[in-house]
């Protein structure tokens, strides 16, 4: 059994489809084989397999016909999806972060998660108040920015592990988690994409806290408010320094950017989020392949059923 999605010239979704032995059946749809434009017998022609057949039937059938109008063969069967991790769903595949579906088994988590981000917008909006963040003052330092950065590299990190040990990972080497581990997230959730501003500050620039992780094979010094971090952390009194404004700002964005990888828009986080952007608002997001979304768990009958973890492939 394989399953696709069908997209039009503009990216727009325009119905799954699942195949099997040369018949593709809409799924979402009751009684498929009764129904107009929802079961396509293959019917090759010269040269065609029984999937190129469906995949130029279905085309014409829904009015899309064209090299941009494709079938584009999904990674998850209908109603799985990845611990911990966010996606668009079929019907609005270009919408990202998108949905997490068992956001629900994990309220108080979320609410959790929420509430320390919370705080440390908080604390960075009061160091603010005093450090006026513009030109050489992002490379101010001292114990309140210290202890800010501390604490939101600290709840990174927790994210980070969330994601990972709800895939069953391990640390690497057997002990504890490092960012050798960590940066297995980047592709997962393409953190990569990920940018936010700062409205309280417009002349500051949109902060993308991961924006070459995973590039240079160094996953520890590609997050230089990580690296800073665990310098301070093991030596406040040599390297004091390092933690900087600038750094916190990273930080907190860091954490905000992982809320959304997470739990995506769902109606619990966008109330929370309508919150949140007053301070710090994530305007730069993924834009996902159709192959990668998540599809309703729809059953036989066309209802849907209940949706289902399967872990990454890390």
């Amino acid at each position: 059994m394989r399953y696709f999605l069908h997209t039009d010239a503009q990216g727009k979704w325009r119905g799954a489809w699942q195949i099997d032995a040369g018949v593709a059946q809409r799924l979402g749809v009751a009684n498929p084989q009764a129904t107009q434009n929802a079961y396509v017998v293959a019917a090759p022609q010269a040269g065609e397999t029984d999937l190129d057949a469906l995949r130029r039937q279905i085309r014409l059938l829904i009015g899309q016909d064209g090299p941009t109008s494709n079938l584009i063969e999904t990674k998850l069967a209908p109603g799985e999806f990845y611990p911990r991790i966010a996606r668009p769903v079929e019907q609005h595949p270009n919408e990202s972060p998108g949905i997490y579906p068992g956001i629900e088994l994990i309220r108080d988590q979320v609410a959790n998660a929420q509430g320390q981000l919370v705080a440390l917008a908080r604390n960075l909006e009061n160091i603010c108040q005093v450090v006026h963040p513009t030109g050489p003052n992002l490379e101010a330092f001292g114990h309140e920015i210290r202890n800010l950065l501390i604490l939101a590299c600290t709840e990174a990190e927790a994210h980070w592990r969330g994601v990972l040990e709800e895939n069953s990972i391990s640390p690497s080497n057997g002990r504890n988690f490092t960012t050798v581990d960590y940066v297995k997230l980047t592709d997962a959730m393409r953190l990569t994409d990920y940018g936010a501003r700062f409205p309280y500050y417009p002349w500051l620039p949109v902060m993308r806290p991961f924006e070459i992780w995973g590039t240079t094979g160094s996953p520890t010094k590609e997050l230089p408010w990580y690296a800073s971090y665990n310098a301070i952390k093991h030596d406040r009194e040599k390297e004091f320094a390092r933690a900087t404004l600038l750094h916190a700002f990273h930080a907190v964005t860091a954490c905000a950017i992982m809320v959304y990888a997470q739990y995506g828009m769902t109606e619990r986080v966008s109330f929370f989020v309508g919150r949140l952007n007053n301070f710090v608002e994530i305007t730069e997001v993924p834009r996902w392949s159709p192959a990668d979304v998540y599809i309703h768990p729809y059953t036989s009958h066309g209802l849907l059923g209940t949706w289902t973890p399967t872990l990454y492939p890390f």
